[in-house]
């Protein structure tokens, strides 16, 4: 049987004093997430976890799917 993957798009609102949001779609990792911003210019930035931005994953993600960044 194979094993089917799925990448999926998800646009949060940010701003300069709150840059991201609570998500509510599962993860199992961190490193799961590939966050990107937009720079002045329009090119699109991918930041870098830990150092750009982290990532707080809701304990019980089969009940309460997401988390925070």
């Amino acid at each position: 049987m194979a094993i089917t993957t799925t990448t999926r798009k998800a646009t949060l609102p940010g701003t300069a004093r709150r840059p991201f949001s609570p998500f509510a779609f599962k993860i199992f990792l961190p490193t799961d997430l590939h966050v990107v911003t937009v720079d002045e210019s329009g090119n699109l930035v991918l930041l870098a976890l830990g150092t750009d931005y982290s990532a707080v994953l809701n304990a019980d993600r089969d009940t309460s799917p997401g988390g925070s960044m």
